[in-house]
């Protein structure tokens, strides 16, 4: 089983690399086991964004929002 924080390392990798789709795997698995990790779900939501898949991106936006409103990335 992959560790949370090696999966977000990875997708983040992928994401600065310019691998967006790449970078939504590992990402959307770290989000499944961490649900409430605003930090996964920006990074999740910057790779859909980056990808288009914009339905998918304003989802784990709205739930970065809805977890911490004062983030103002």
């Amino acid at each position: 089983m992959d560790d949370v924080y090696d999966l977000y390392q990875r997708g983040t990798r992928l994401l600065e690399s310019g691998d967006f789709n790449q970078a939504t795997i590992p990402l959307a698995k770290a989000r499944d086991l961490e649900p409430e990790k605003t930090s996964i779900r920006e990074a999740l939501g910057r790779a859909y964004f980056r990808s288009r898949q914009f339905e998918r991106a304003a989802a784990e936006f709205q739930a970065v929002v809805d977890r911490a409103p004062t983030n103002d990335y």
